[in-house]
């Protein structure tokens, strides 16, 4: 479950399909198709960004596990996430290398 993206919210979908027992077919509708539903679902989604009563089940208790960062949950696949961490951390430890500093003078450059 954590591999996939937007875990969490695949999560809090598939437990309020079990919970009110409901059966869903998932369709693909074009961009821009004008189709009447898709307009009031996306109108449904534009108004839960301004709403600031919104309240959402905890994800602890429809994941095994949240890995959050600077507070933030993480809803990507964990291992890029953490893959992603690494090359930043690697790319900083490169440009901090005196050969990359502008600062630093030429008898630190071998």
């Amino acid at each position: 479950m954590l591999k996939e993206l937007n875990h969490l919210l695949w999560s809090s979908t598939r437990a309020i399909i079990s919970q009110k027992n409901l059966e869903v077919t998932l369709i693909k509708i074009p961009a821009h198709a004008d189709d009447s539903l898709n307009n009031h679902v996306d109108d449904l989604a534009k108004a839960a960004h301004t709403d600031s009563h919104l309240s959402l089940q905890s994800p602890a208790l429809l994941a095994p596990c949240t890995l959050q960062f600077n507070s933030f949950p993480v809803d990507m696949n964990i291992r890029k996430f953490i893959g992603e961490i690494f090359d930043a951390k690697n790319l900083l430890t490169l440009t901090l290398l005196p050969r990359f500093n502008l600062n630093s003078s030429s008898s630190d450059i071998d």
